[in-house]
């Protein structure tokens, strides 16, 4: 094998590998006192991935808030306050073999989230529906009530070539 075939194989794996997520940064937490809290709830009887974006204002840039594998149970995570954040909820038909990130064929439903969260509040966000179907409910818990997200924006997204905004 020539030096041009290694070169050739070696970018084929690292392009394949990076389409797969393997290469995916991890989201860091906010260690400050200010730092706002989003709960994110995982939709029931479903498989569910969740993801930050590096990015938020050219959606792109998936970092794993989730775990590299599906997340099943209710999970908090600190945010930086002040600046745009973004993170997306995938749910995939449950049963199929591979993540979802790997068999673009399958059904699924992904929606991101975008808004600049205030120093020390607290958000809650759960997705709920079917990979067929499907809603995600963002809010902010003031005095343990639910209110709007100011400048909340919902966007559908998509893998392909990495995670990406397709509205």
């Amino acid at each position: 094998m020539n030096l041009r075939t290694r070169y050739s194989l070696a970018l084929g794996v690292v392009l394949v590998a990076s389409c797969a997520g393997v290469l995916r940064k991890n989201f860091t937490e906010d260690p400050t006192g200010d730092a706002a809290r989003l709960t994110i709830r995982p939709a029931p009887n479903q498989t569910n991935y969740i993801d930050a974006f590096e990015d938020p204002d050219a959606c792109k840039g998936a970092m794993d808030l989730g775990g590299e594998t599906e997340f099943e149970a209710e999970r908090t995570v600190r945010v930086a306050p002040g600046k745009l954040f973004g993170f997306n909820v995938s749910l995939v038909q449950v049963g199929a073999q591979y993540p979802d990130y790997v068999a673009s064929a399958r059904k699924s439903c992904r929606i991101a989230a975008f808004f600049t969260p205030e120093p020390r509040a607290a958000y809650r966000a759960w997705m709920y529906g079917s990979a067929l179907q499907c809603r995600l409910k963002v809010v902010k818990v003031v005095d343990g009530k639910e209110v709007q997200v100011p400048g909340l924006r919902l966007r559908a997204t998509e893998v392909g070539m990495g995670l990406h905004c397709v509205d």
